[in-house]
């Protein structure tokens, strides 16, 4: 069963799935994002491939990423949001943030607008990876590994085994349970 796990007050943007006997990644991942392929993102949110495998038994907790939702305040940027929401409030978060939300960044959002804050993977890097192999793993395309540069501040195509890499998850959406 599906049972919402607040990560900080008032913040829900993950869950904990416990698997059940004979539950796959791909049937979790359907099931809660509806596209089995999304289950890179339980991969990644679980660090379940650090060692080299993705296995899975009953019983085990899995996070489960999920995107939040912000109600803006008056007077509220979309640089406040990103500092607020993402940790820092430099251009490619601010930029991530309002574009997510249809925005452009020198524009504030709307009083009482509802914004979605994009879930965010922390992936532990393997041997061999790169921005772009991540980014091919996660967003589907390969030459987007420059965003993951900027997202993370941090130059170059080669990451070192064990680094962390935050891969921000715009447009991940739960289904109906």
């Amino acid at each position: 069963a599906l049972a919402a796990t607040p990560t900080a007050a008032g913040d829900v943007r993950a869950f904990q799935h416990i698997v059940k006997p004979g539950e796959t990644l791909a049937q979790v991942s359907e099931r809660v994002y509806g596209d089995a392929r999304r289950e890179t993102v339980l991969v990644g949110a679980n660090a379940l491939d650090v060692q080299g495998g993705t296995v899975i038994a009953a019983g085990m907790r899995l996070e489960v990423p999920a995107p939040g939702h912000h109600t803006v305040m008056q007077g509220e940027s979309w640089a406040d949001l990103a500092l607020s929401w993402l940790g820092t409030n430099d251009m490619a978060r601010t930029e991530l943030l309002a574009h997510s939300n249809k925005g452009v960044p020198w524009v504030p959002p709307v009083e009482g607008q509802e914004i979605e804050i994009p879930a965010v993977v922390t992936y532990i890097a393997g041997e061999a990876e790169t921005v772009n192999t991540i980014a091919a793993r996660f967003w589907g395309d390969p030459n987007r590994g420059w965003e993951l540069n900027s997202y993370n501040k941090r130059q170059g195509v080669l990451i070192r085994r064990g680094e962390v890499v935050l891969v921000a998850m715009p447009g991940l959406r739960l289904t109906e349970i």
